[in-house]
């Protein structure tokens, strides 16, 4: 095993107003959810405007296959209901 920082999420992209909008839909909510800029969610630590994770060490390093965010999302809720 390589030393060292790993980065693990699901593949895919996807912003929080996205995320937001999947579980909407999954739980069939008609819950209204707005998107906002980032400016008017203020936190302590500087955010950058686009990050994404690199998972190519970890998916090198352990022969991983990673599911869509979408899949395990579904997964997930799944398990809630």
């Amino acid at each position: 095993m390589a030393a060292g920082v790993y980065h693990y999420t699901n593949e895919g992209r996807i912003n929080w107003h996205e995320f937001a909008l999947a579980i909407k839909d999954l739980i069939q909510s008609d819950c209204e959810v707005k998107a906002i800029p980032t400016i008017q969610y203020p936190t302590p630590a500087k955010r950058p405007a686009w990050s994404v994770l690199d998972k190519t060490k970890i998916k090198e390093t352990y022969q991983l296959e990673i599911p869509d965010w979408k899949t395990s999302l579904e997964v997930c809720m799944g398990k809630m209901q």
